[in-house]
């Protein structure tokens, strides 16, 4: 039995970091005598993990039925959660005979 949830976007999710349309000035490395790419790259890591800066915020949305006429995000449209489940059987045989003992007959059979 599997069981899988899948959530395609509909609750919004924010990624953290620098927004690229407003970069922070000062820390490209120029204004500071010294400061190499690596600790500028390290000094706006940390100045955006102190500050909680968000890059985007990300959040789809859909029809709630086939005739809705508005887009609907979450908690109008709900989560997907399913349940599959599915038999199977197989069998494998195998034995080996040796008819000299230089020789030995080694045979199988697997059914799916």
């Amino acid at each position: 039995m599997s069981k899988g949830f899948n959530d395609p976007g509909f609750t919004p999710f924010a990624t953290f970091g620098s927004n690229s349309n407003f970069p922070i000035s000062g820390l490209d490395g120029t204004t500071f005598t010294g400061l190499t790419a690596t600790n500028a790259a390290t000094a706006q890591s940390l100045l955006n993990d102190l500050t909680g800066s968000i890059a985007r915020i990300n959040q789809s949305f859909g029809i709630a039925s086939s005739k809705g006429t508005t887009l609907a995000g979450s908690p109008a449209i709900q989560y997907k959660y399913f349940q599959m489940r599915q038999r199977e059987m197989s069998a494998f045989f195998k034995d080996d005979w040796k008819i000299r003992p230089d020789l030995t007959l080694n045979l199988g059979v697997h059914w799916e």
